[in-house]
């Protein structure tokens, strides 16, 4: 294992879940899990994801002409806003 952790998960299936660890030894900062399937009840999921080239991520199919975040976001607040009138 080459170290000392508080949990070691080496394989790429299922996940394990903590709640309420205490302890100074408790905690992600003490883990083996290369594959991101220990989590934490007390510490925020955090979610990689990775967007291929030419996706804006924000549609499965259609890539807006304007990429710049916050206009799409307001656009999309504009209609919505104008639907409920």
């Amino acid at each position: 294992m080459g170290g000392t952790y508080n949990v070691y998960k080496n394989i790429n299936s299922g996940i394990v879940t903590f709640s309420n660890a205490t302890g100074a030894f408790s905690g992600s900062a003490h883990e083996y899990d290369p594959y991101n399937r220990i989590f934490w009840g007390d510490e925020p999921l955090v979610h990689t994801i990775q967007v291929p080239a030419g996706w804006s991520g924000l549609s499965s199919y259609i890539m807006p002409l304007n990429t710049d975040i916050t206009e799409i976001f307001l656009l999309y607040f504009l209609i919505l806003s104008w639907l409920r009138q």
